[in-house]
């Protein structure tokens, strides 16, 4: 005998609350238990779960014994469908996470969590910032589940016209489809002081560079006061570039 939680997700009007919800019954019904009793997610607990989570909180607060059982996730079964390893890279984020974290050009990206137009929505602009409009990702939904898996390649900005999104919904996007980022300029900065670079750049001392650091910052302060903000932004990485020489 079984019983399930899922009408917990028609009362809460947050994740984070239905997740409080589960957590709150399970624990509940672990103290009243004369034995164990046991919570089953689909694919793997550790992984993209945070009733779990919730749930082994609540339960080292109340003293009670645990264990997790491991098991194939989601997300192996995303690396199997389309053929891609994560040992050259992988970045796993939430779709609620989007706004304080970032993709980095360095590794593939998952996201999770996109189970509706309105999420679509949100990740699609999130991810504008990271990736052209017009560059694919891959729609992954339903991975795995025989006679329902759906993958296909779609460009960016058609993400929230999917009319098929539902909680099993994921986004993969391909490192190569990643604009190139801080992280990038940092490898050409270094590239060019490493023995064998620009023999210019590696020339330089914080004193040979004093004076551009003062130039190119009255260039930018120049393009504020003439409220060009095209200016600005050449202006801003020209001193980007000498924070860097210097760093």
């Amino acid at each position: 005998d079984y019983t399930t939680l899922d009408h917990l997700y028609e009362t809460g009007e947050h994740f984070a609350d239905v997740y409080g919800e589960i957590a709150g019954a399970v624990i509940q019904e672990a103290m009243a238990a004369t034995g164990d009793i046991t919570y089953c997610v689909p694919g793997n607990p550790m992984i993209a779960e945070k009733s779990v989570a919730e749930i082994i909180s609540r339960a080292k607060a109340a003293g009670l014994e645990y264990t997790v059982h491991s098991a194939v996730s989601f997300i192996d079964t995303i690396l199997a469908a389309i053929g891609r390893d994560p040992i050259n890279g992988l970045l796993v984020l939430d779709a609620g996470d989007l706004t304080t974290k970032g993709l980095s050009d360095q590794a593939d990206t998952i996201i999770t969590q996109v189970y509706n137009q309105r999420v679509a929505s949100d990740v699609k602009l999130a991810l504008s910032n990271y990736v052209e409009d017009e560059s694919e990702i891959l729609y992954i939904k339903a991975a795995g589940i025989r006679d329902q898996e759906i993958i296909r390649r779609i460009p960016l900005y058609m993400l929230d016209r999917q009319e098929d999104i539902d909680h099993l919904t994921t986004i993969f996007i391909e490192k190569e489809n990643i604009k190139r980022g801080f992280l990038d300029l940092k490898r050409t900065i270094d590239a060019l002081r490493e023995p064998g670079g620009c023999p210019w750049d590696r020339e330089q001392t914080h004193e040979s560079l004093k004076r551009f650091m003062i130039e190119e910052a009255y260039e930018a302060v120049d393009a504020v006061n003439d409220n060009d903000m095209d200016h600005l932004c050449e202006e801003l990485g020209d001193v980007l570039l000498q924070v860097l020489l210097n760093a």
